[in-house]
């Protein structure tokens, strides 16, 4: 008999809101390093309540992408509005991260799943 068991993946959510200043991006930046220390890797970060994301900031979620990419995991960006889609693109940012247009679709692709459109 042959048998396989697969591991759920284990995802953390972060439902933020109000306006991100650097020291919030600092703060989410070490809550991450923490995550990665459980062994935690596949975040999503619900940007749904956030009205405002300081430039000065983005940088921290850039690396914090790349570090969770590194350890086979990946930072999931969630209910960006247009304007805060257009802070990241007038950052250059915008290609640095994957969008999801709700968290189901979020879990769904760290699953490796079709979402429907």
């Amino acid at each position: 008999m042959s048998a396989m068991t697969e591991q759920p993946i284990r995802i953390q959510v972060l439902r933020l809101r109000g306006e991100l200043t650097l020291e919030d991006s600092l703060k989410i930046k070490n809550l991450i390093a923490e995550y990665l220390k459980g062994g935690l890797m596949h975040v999503v970060l619900n940007l749904e309540n956030v009205s405002h994301i300081h430039l000065s900031g983005l940088p921290v979620f850039v690396e914090r992408a790349k570090r969770l990419r590194e350890y086979g995991g990946d930072l999931k960006l969630v209910g960006l509005s247009t304007y805060l889609m257009h802070i990241l693109e007038l950052a250059g940012s915008s290609r640095d991260f994957d969008f999801c247009r709700s968290e189901e679709e979020a879990s769904a692709r760290f699953s490796g799943l079709q979402v429907a459109a």
